[in-house]
């Protein structure tokens, strides 16, 4: 007997339109789906210079900036800072946004809800808190889409082999496929 599948994982390589599914499943299922996604900052030349993380009721606030572009930022005293790359990331926005707004509806059992994040990829894997709310929501069985790194990472790796769940592989030609599929999906939890 095939496992019923309670994780969708789409990966894929940068800009591919991973983040854009995400947003089209939630504007389609508005009262199914709780969750938060990353979101592109550019400048003024459309180069990106930082992620903010957006929630599924509208919370949001920047999350990383490339170290050329901290003018976007108005008081760095006040944030928990890891360094990635080219990128500060404010770990604290990411706990007290993200992790914190999916930690609070894992406590209301009563409403049956999708759970999604976008993305579970390195520079969130640097946050023990939010790794440990990837882990509770696939412990809980609560039904859950993820955007997943596509690149090799110890956390995200681990992750796309965890049973009763689904990957796919999003490229530009495929994505309305893959939407169609995790529609599909979605729509008959």
């Amino acid at each position: 007997m095939e496992d019923k599948i309670n994780n969708i994982f789409i990966t894929g390589l940068p800009k591919v339109g991973k983040t854009t599914l995400i947003k089209k499943l939630i504007y389609e299922f508005p009262e199914k789906i709780i969750g938060f996604f990353t979101e592109e900052i550019l400048d003024n030349t459309n180069q990106r210079i930082g992620f903010k993380i957006e929630t599924t009721e509208k919370g949001s606030s920047i999350f990383a900036v490339k170290h050329n572009a901290k003018n976007i930022i108005s008081d760095y005293s006040n944030h928990k800072i890891e360094h990635y790359k080219k990128y500060d990331i404010f770990i604290d926005v990411l706990e007290n946004i993200g992790v914190k707004f999916i930690e609070d509806r894992l406590e209301n059992k009563d409403k049956k809800y999708c759970i999604v994040i976008d993305e579970i990829g390195a520079m969130e894997c640097l946050s023990e808190k939010f790794c440990s709310i990837v882990i509770k929501i696939i412990n809980s069985q609560i039904p859950f889409i993820a955007t997943v790194r596509y690149k090799s990472h110890p956390f995200t790796d681990d992750i796309k082999k965890i049973r009763n769940s689904k990957i796919f592989i999003l490229e530009r030609k495929n994505f309305d496929f893959v939407f169609k599929e995790v529609k599909k999906w979605v729509k008959n939890l």
